[in-house]
């Protein structure tokens, strides 16, 4: 937490509460976490994805799975529908928009750099090893690749561009 605020810095990507007053969810405080970036650095999307739980009781830990989950567009101020979000979710994104203040977009701009920062930041320490490969689905060739194949070490180039030269 920021020492210089009494409260947290989502810009650096810390849980915040919050209440939606408007809405079916209006009696519950509820703990959003920014999440989820893509990691691609050649990558221009902006979506930045939250995770949503029940505020805790004071002084204990966010635990278990998130209530809700969904990935704002920072681009366009929306909702992004393409990420597998439950419909249950999808609504609770939807009023989690309309009870937005207008000030928290700048924030939520400022997570999604932090956290992309710190993904590619990651990224870079795990290249070269099978980590840095994690969910990627890679074809098993004991031949020579191709030119235009992806390179085997992970780093998303072309073969020609990386290894291959």
């Amino acid at each position: 937490m920021n020492s210089k605020e009494q409260g947290p810095d989502i810009s650096r990507g810390e849980p915040f509460a919050f209440r939606l007053e408007r809405s079916a969810h209006k009696d519950k405080i509820f703990v959003a976490v920014p999440m989820t970036v893509c990691d691609n650095p050649a990558c221009s999307c902006k979506d930045l994805g939250m995770a949503v739980y029940d505020c805790p009781a004071q002084g204990r830990e966010l635990s278990g799975e998130p209530l809700y989950t969904f990935v704002l567009d920072l681009l366009n101020r929306s909702l992004q529908n393409g990420y597998g979000s439950s419909p249950e979710s999808l609504e609770f994104g939807r009023s989690f928009l309309d009870h937005n203040p207008e000030a928290s977009w700048g924030l939520y701009d400022q997570a999604f750099s932090f956290l992309k920062g710190e993904a590619m930041r990651k990224k870079k320490i795990l290249k070269g090893t099978t980590a840095s490969v994690a969910g990627q689905i890679m074809p098993i060739n004991n031949g020579k690749p191709g030119r235009n194949d992806p390179c085997r070490c992970g780093s998303g180039k072309k073969y020609k561009n990386c290894c291959g030269k």
